[in-house]
């Protein structure tokens, strides 16, 4: 029968339907590096989703400046990411530094331990001296990534984002994802983590969780992002 041979209409993707609130954890998963980096993209409100909606509680997010710590600016959001990276020629000290230097007011001395607090309780025993002293191209990857994670939380924001924390993190991600529950009781933040399901996220830490994309294989192409 006429156009028996043409092609299958394309399949919609499923609605995205997230509401996140003040203080709520959710847990995205997909099966696709691309996938997750598209809903980075929708959670940072660079691109809409192809269908459904994203809601981050608008009646709740900070709108004007003035936070607590005595910042200057609307935080936004706390991304880390694996496409992220370190100014070259700059110890995660100095980045810290120049953030809170153009955001705070208060002496260098104040600043100087307003960094370094964070740095110890983010890093393993011993390690936060190297993030204090080592230029970013002497740390490791693992400590690289550390260093992105101080930076989001620098900003105090009122949503992080994490994409794939597990994978760029490994054991350390505990120890921040502990950070950041603390943040969530504290300040009534929200924590958007965007994963693939091998990677063994447990759901009991999340208010919520999302698995799209069922029945697609893992990535063979898998790169670290």
């Amino acid at each position: 029968c006429p156009g028996a041979d043409a092609p299958a209409p394309a399949v919609p993707p499923p609605p995205l339907d997230i509401v996140l609130r003040r203080g709520g954890a959710a847990l995205i998963l997909h099966p696709s590096p691309a996938a997750l980096r598209e809903l980075v993209a929708v959670s940072l409100r660079w691109s809409a989703p192809r269908a459904g909606t994203v809601s981050w509680d608008p009646l709740r997010i900070p709108a004007e400046p003035g936070f607590r710590g005595g910042l200057v600016s609307n935080r936004g959001v706390g991304l880390v990411h694996g496409g992220l990276s370190l100014i070259p020629g700059r110890t995660v000290l100095e980045h810290l530094l120049l953030f809170y230097a153009y955001h705070l007011t208060g002496s260098r001395q104040e600043l100087l331990l307003r960094a370094a607090r964070l740095l110890r309780n983010l890093c393993p025993p011993g390690e936060w001296r190297e993030l204090c002293r080592l230029q970013s191209e002497r740390l490791t990857a693992r400590q690289r990534r550390l260093g992105l994670c101080a930076l989001a939380m620098a900003k105090e924001p009122w949503l992080y984002v994490l994409a794939r924390p597990l994978r760029l993190l490994g054991r350390e991600f505990h120890r921040l994802w502990g950070l950041l529950e603390r943040e969530r009781a504290e300040r009534g933040c929200a924590c958007l983590i965007l994963g693939t399901p091998s990677e063994g996220y447990a759901p009991v830490l999340f208010d919520s969780v999302a698995e799209l994309g069922r029945g697609i294989p893992e990535d063979p192409w898998d790169e670290a992002g």
